[in-house]
């Protein structure tokens, strides 16, 4: 039979450390209990989650390192990848001129041909740029630079 009950934390963090703690003493006294736990809002509130649980279920366990008990099913965002990252840049691209930080990180991307070969062309063109600081950059400016270098 389930049971519920209610209380008020202070804030997200109590709610999550007292919901971490709950749930790791269930655990404790039922090793084979499946426990899912729903978090509104999950995607901005995703590595605060996973400090917490961490803390709690793995004392001394950084985040990125070992094998945890618990899973967190919302993968991170996939602009986050940095592939991605620069794929949507280049779609940004094609729709007008960039702010001239992204144009950057573009120009100095791995992803695009010929970035081993023109690493250190790539660097000195997006130094190049800043120091003229532009605030927007679109691929004409770009390659009139480049030209120039």
């Amino acid at each position: 039979e389930a049971t519920t009950s209610s209380f008020a934390l202070r804030d997200s963090t109590d709610e999550l450390r007292t919901t971490a703690a709950w749930a790791r003493g269930h655990l404790e006294s039922n090793a084979a209990a499946q426990i899912g736990v729903v978090v509104p809002n999950l995607a901005s509130l995703r590595s605060k989650v996973e400090r917490i649980f961490t803390a709690v279920f793995h004392p001394g366990l950084t985040n990125g390192s070992g094998n945890r008990v618990f899973h967190i099913s919302l993968g991170a965002p996939l602009a986050d990848v940095p592939m991605v990252r620069a794929a949507f840049q280049i779609l940004d691209l094609g729709a007008g001129d960039l702010p001239s930080s992204q144009m950057g990180m573009l120009l100095r991307s791995p992803f695009l041909a010929g970035a081993e070969r023109e690493r250190s062309k790539r660097a000195l063109l997006d130094a190049k740029l800043r120091k003229r600081a532009f605030f927007r950059l679109g691929i004409k400016t770009v390659r009139e630079h480049a030209d120039r270098a």
